[in-house]
């Protein structure tokens, strides 16, 4: 294996300039508490079987949770949602759902309000992939819905132009 030449600072600021869309996944752990954390490493994989991934940090206090859970709710955040993005990416987990319109998906799991989509999965597959583990879960229910998304891109949100 070659030795890895590449900054941590210049990977960072190379995969800036990839623009993303931003989600919040969200679940319910054993006793029915919800947690969720922002993700923008989210992507479809297959539409048959309708597959997803989510790239999930090791070392958060939601990965445990998630995989133990086995399944989980992802939320496409539309552009007047920055808030609810810097919440569930910066606040004490315990409290990111506090005052947080939401409605329980078919499995229990939060779904926010006013979202541009939500998809519901049940995980197939986790692969430890670097600090992270790759998540690939397969859609069991989704609904969409009229919008102009959320977007990251080099530091910063905003939304599509024309969207």
């Amino acid at each position: 294996m070659s030795q890895n030449r590449v900054s941590e600072l210049d990977f960072r600021s190379a995969m800036g300039r990839f623009p993303t869309g931003v989600t919040v996944v969200s679940a319910v752990d054993g006793a029915g508490r919800p947690f969720g954390f922002t993700a923008n490493a989210f992507t479809s994989v297959s539409l048959d079987p309708p597959l997803v991934l989510v790239c999930v940090d090791g070392a958060s206090s939601s990965h445990d949770l998630l995989v133990q859970r086995g399944s989980f709710v992802v939320n496409v955040l539309e552009s007047g949602q920055e808030g609810l993005a810097r919440r569930f990416s910066r606040d004490v987990p315990e409290e990111r759902f506090r005052d947080v319109p939401a409605r329980r998906s078919t499995l229990g799991h939060p779904v926010l309000e006013d979202g541009l989509a939500w998809m519901e999965c049940e995980i197939e597959q986790v692969h430890p992939a670097g600090d992270h583990s790759i998540v690939v879960a397969r859609v069991t229910e989704v609904e969409a819905g009229p919008g102009s998304p959320l977007v990251f891109h080099e530091g910063r949100f905003s939304a599509l132009p024309g969207a």
